[in-house]
C-alpha cells in the first residue's frame, strides 16, 4: 500500500485551517503522511498544527521562518517519505475521495501524474466533500508530449494543487522562490520532461477558496506582475522549440496577452504610484510583442491590438475598456 505525502503550506489562515486539515484526515485512503508547513504564520496557525499532530500520528509539523508559498512547499518536499505526493492549500478543502481516486487512476494507467477538476466555494456548507461529483468522469491519458499538445483541451490546468505526483518527479526539482504564479513554471517543467499524465477531465474533487489573507492570495497590483509575464515568455519560448506544439504555443501566447491586458486595464495612469510599473510595463511590452504577441498575431484584430499596444498603453487601455464595458467582450474566454 503506497504512502502518499500531503504537503500543506500554511500562513495566516486560522479561520479556515481546521476545515482543510479535517478534509485531509478524513480521506478514504488512509496511508498518508500529512506535512503541515507553518511558514512563520503570525496568528494561531502554529498552535492549531501542533494540536492536530498530537491527535493524529500521521501528521508532521514544520515550523519555519516566513519564506513564501514556494519555500513552504519546498520544505515539505525536502522531508517527505511517500511514494506519491500532493499539495493542498491551507484555506482549501478536498473531497474525501481525492487521494484514493487520483492514486487509483495513476496506478491503473501507470502514469506519473494524475489530476482532477476543481470548483470554487465560499463556505464549506455549499459543497459536498463526501460523494463523488456527478460530472464527467472520463479519464484522459497523455503519454510523452501529448500532455503539452492537449494542455488546454485536456483541462490539465497550471496549478499544482489538483494533482497527485510520483514523488521521484521532484528528486531534482523544486519550486522557484517567487512571489506570484509559482505553479505555472513547475507544471510546465513537468510537462517538458514528458511525464505520463492522466486525469478526470471534468470531475471536481478539489475545492478552492480565495481567502484574502492566506499565503495563496494574489497580492495587489505591483511590479511582481512583470516577473510573471517574463516567465510566461520564457515558457512560450520553450514550447516554440517543438513545431508539433504550435497550437499550444498560440493558446499560451493568447493567455499571456490576456494577462498583460488585464494588468494594463488595472493601471491608473494618473496615479503617480504607478509610475515605475508603467515604465517597466513598456519594457515588458516591447519584449513580449517582439518574441510572443506579434509572431502569434493571425487575425486583423490581433494585429491591431499589437499596433495599438505599441503605439500607446493609454490608448490600448481605453480601447480594451470600451470593449469590456460597452461591448461586453471578455478578456479571458
Amino acid at each position: 500500500m503506497c504512502k502518499v505525502s500531503v504537503i500543506v503550506p500554511i500562513y495566516n489562515v486560522e479561520k479556515y485551517l481546521s476545515e482543510c486539515i479535517d478534509s485531509i484526515i478524513a480521506q478514504t485512503y488512509t496511508n498518508l503522511e500529512i506535512i503541515l508547513v507553518d511558514d512563520g504564520s503570525p496568528d494561531n496557525c502554529p498552535a492549531i498544527c501542533d494540536e492536530y499532530a498530537k491527535k493524529d500520528d500521521r501528521i508532521i509539523v514544520i515550523h519555519k521562518s516566513n519564506g513564501g508559498l514556494s519555500s513552504a512547499r519546498n520544505a515539505g518536499l525536502d522531508i517527505m517519505t511517500g511514494e506519491y505526493c500532493c499539495f493542498v492549500d491551507s484555506d482549501d478543502v478536498i473531497n474525501i475521495h481525492f487521494v484514493e481516486y487520483l492514486l487509483n487512476i495513476c496506478l491503473s494507467n501507470n502514469a506519473d501524474i494524475s489530476y482532477c477538476g476543481y470548483s470554487k466555494f465560499i463556505s464549506v456548507g455549499e459543497i459536498d466533500v463526501y460523494s463523488i461529483p456527478e460530472n464527467d468522469r472520463e479519464v484522459l491519458v497523455f503519454e510523452n508530449d501529448e500532455a503539452i499538445k492537449n494542455y488546454f483541451s485536456g483541462w490539465i490546468y497550471p496549478m499544482v494543487w489538483n494533482k497527485l505526483y510520483k514523488s521521484d518527479c521532484f528528486d531534482d526539482l523544486r519550486f522557484l522562490i517567487v512571489k506570484r504564479s509559482e505553479d505555472v513554471p513547475m507544471t510546465f517543467e513537468l510537462l517538458f520532461r514528458k511525464y505520463k499524465f492522466c486525469g478526470l477531465k471534468g470531475c471536481p474533487l478539489y475545492y478552492y477558496r480565495n481567502a484574502q489573507n492566506s499565503i495563496m492570495t494574489n497580492p495587489k497590483l505591483s511590479i511582481d506582475v512583470i516577473d510573471v509575464l517574463y516567465r510566461s515568455n520564457d515558457i512560450y519560448s520553450k514550447i516554440c522549440k517543438n513545431a508539433e506544439w504550435k497550437k499550444t504555443a498560440k493558446k499560451f501566447s493568447d493567455n499571456a496577452k490576456n494577462d498583460f491586458t488585464d494588468t494594463v486595464i488595472r493601471i491608473r495612469f494618473s496615479d503617480k504610484s504607478f509610475k515605475t510599473l508603467i515604465k517597466e510595463m513598456k519594457k515588458c511590452r516591447d519584449r513580449l510583442q517582439r518574441e510572443m504577441f506579434l509572431p502569434e498575431a493571425e487575425s486583423f484584430s490581433e494585429k491591431f491590438d499589437c499596433f495599438l499596444m505599441k503605439l500607446s498603453l493609454r490608448a490600448y487601455r481605453l480601447y480594451k475598456l470600451i470593449q469590456v464595458k460597452i461591448f461586453k467582450v471578455k478578456i479571458y474566454k
